[in-house]
């Protein structure tokens, strides 16, 4: 997806069984792994032209943008 010549893409293809599996996964195991760890900074989706730099300038983990 290409947004004010900002490129959205992903990374790895799965095939479509893969993400309801993940998701079932995240929803047993939400408490026994701190999944929330991995996300270090989440910006609001109004701000994604702010995210992309500081993520990009090495200031993040992982971030999140919040719809």
């Amino acid at each position: 997806m290409v947004r004010g010549g900002q490129t959205i893409g992903g990374e790895i293809v799965y095939a479509p069984w893969v993400l309801p599996r993940a998701l079932d996964f995240l929803a047993r195991r939400q408490h026994g792994y701190p999944f929330a760890k991995i996300i270090s900074h989440t910006f609001p989706f109004a701000e994604i032209n702010t995210a992309f730099p500081f993520a990009n300038e090495g200031h993040a983990t992982r971030v999140s943008l919040r719809m």
